[in-house]
């Protein structure tokens, strides 16, 4: 995207910022550039969420039989592990995890995963004492957590956990109304993929508005959503090309400010990264593509004020599967981002362009990599890069990118221009 463009989208989002009560961040007039930090090991599937005071949290799994790591920001540059105590040290986990912070007073939430069971923690002073409980012992897979409105009876976060059960192969959405204390609601999710499908991507929550996405008949990327908390649902077909793939896990993300619905894939078929975005609760949607042909794979995009920012693992070998490049072939992180001028929630407009994609990191992993989920483990394929990696934005507009590098380190990626 020219200088000049973004310049004429900056006027249009200026203009459009009068009639929205909160500040609507804008894209840089340069190409965007990132300071890349260690935060610690494993590098495996990381996650990463921000605090309303700016506390950047980080997790990745370590391995079935212990408890997958989380760390804490301590200034701009630098993470120290999360001691989560001995309480907690005796649930199983290392499987899955994922971590959600309270937009309103930073009380982080976790879940971790080993098969058997989910694992909650909580933490409301800033991780120095958790309290920990098991949410579910069903043998559950890929779990996701999400922090909802503060519940009106309680006076305390309402809770998500959204998870795939092995058996009868759907999907399971739990909800606490006190923060995590009591889980009192778990509902199966209607035509969510069959077992041998791909994990959900993750839950994303406004109000009683709920969205996630999946792969549905013949493996196309889906978006499922709920208007009423889950009681009911819609399915959205937004990527009609058939996936040969089947550890290709979507990201999704809900502008807190416009509430706009914006989810990222991989074409099953030209290996491009799309972004969908919908409206009016999913209402109405148009989608763009965004990058030029290439080897692509596990996009994520985050979503906050206006901004809209996607990264993804990315390599200059042509229009083909990730598992099928040359040994030779480096992967790196990329990175494009645009501004979404348009602010009215009833309308289907859209944005017209993002930033010319550019590479974030040094080289991640040389290679194939494995797009068949556990089914790498029986071919003996690549999957140090695992299923994802993620993306958010903090409340200066900064994006923040955490991603794997050869499967041993988990590294973030903060924007700083």
């Amino acid at each position: 995207m020219t200088r000049s463009v973004v310049a004429r989208r900056l006027v249009a989002v200026a203009l459009s910022a009068l009639l929205v009560p909160l500040a609507l961040f804008s894209p840089a007039l340069s190409d965007p550039t990132f300071q890349t930090v260690t935060v610690g090991g494993p590098g495996y599937e990381p996650g990463v969420d921000v605090g309303p005071n700016g506390v950047v949290w980080v997790n990745a799994p370590t391995g079935l039989g212990s408890h997958s790591n989380l760390w804490r920001s301590v200034n701009d540059g630098s993470f120290v592990a999360v001691d989560f105590g001995n309480v907690c040290r005796r649930l199983f986990g290392g499987g899955d995890s994922d971590v959600a912070v309270s937009p309103i007073d930073g009380t982080v939430y976790f879940i971790d995963l080993w098969v058997g069971s989910n694992a909650f923690s909580r933490s409301s002073d800033g991780g120095a004492t958790w309290t920990c409980t098991p949410l579910s012992t069903v043998e559950a897979d890929r779990q996701w957590i999400e922090v909802g409105p503060r519940d009106p009876q309680t006076g305390l976060d309402t809770i998500y956990v959204f998870y795939r059960l092995f058996e009868p192969g759907n999907l399971m959405l739990s909800k606490s109304t006190d923060g995590g204390l009591t889980w009192t609601e778990h509902k199966m999710v209607p035509d969510g993929p069959p077992s041998t499908a791909a994990s959900p991507g993750q839950v994303v929550v406004d109000g009683d508005f709920i969205a996630f996405t999946y792969q549905g008949a013949g493996r196309r990327q889906s978006v499922g959503f709920s208007s009423d908390g889950g009681g009911t649902w819609t399915t959205k077909v937004i990527d009609t090309s058939t996936r040969p793939s089947s550890g290709d896990i979507a990201g999704t993300a809900l502008d807190p400010v416009t509430k706009n619905l914006y989810v990222t894939w991989a074409d099953g078929q030209t290996y491009d990264i799309g972004v969908a975005r919908a409206a009016a609760r999913g209402q109405t949607w148009s989608t763009n593509m965004i990058v030029t042909p290439a080897s692509n794979v596990y996009p994520w995009v985050g979503a906050r004020g206006g901004k809209v920012a996607v990264a993804w693992y990315g390599s200059v070998d042509g229009i083909q599967k990730p598992d099928n490049v040359l040994p030779s072939t480096e992967w790196y992180v990329n990175y494009a981002e645009t501004i979404d001028p348009d602010t009215d929630p009833n309308s289907d407009g859209w944005i017209d362009g993002f930033t010319t994609p550019v590479a974030i990191s040094a080289r991640v992993l040389r290679g194939p990599i494995c797009t068949q989920g556990l089914g790498c483990t029986r071919s003996g394929g690549n999957r140090a890069l695992g299923d994802f990696m993620q993306l958010t934005i903090d409340h200066q507009g900064r994006s923040l990118v955490v991603y794997g590098l050869n499967g041993s380190t988990t590294k973030l990626g903060r924007q700083i221009l």
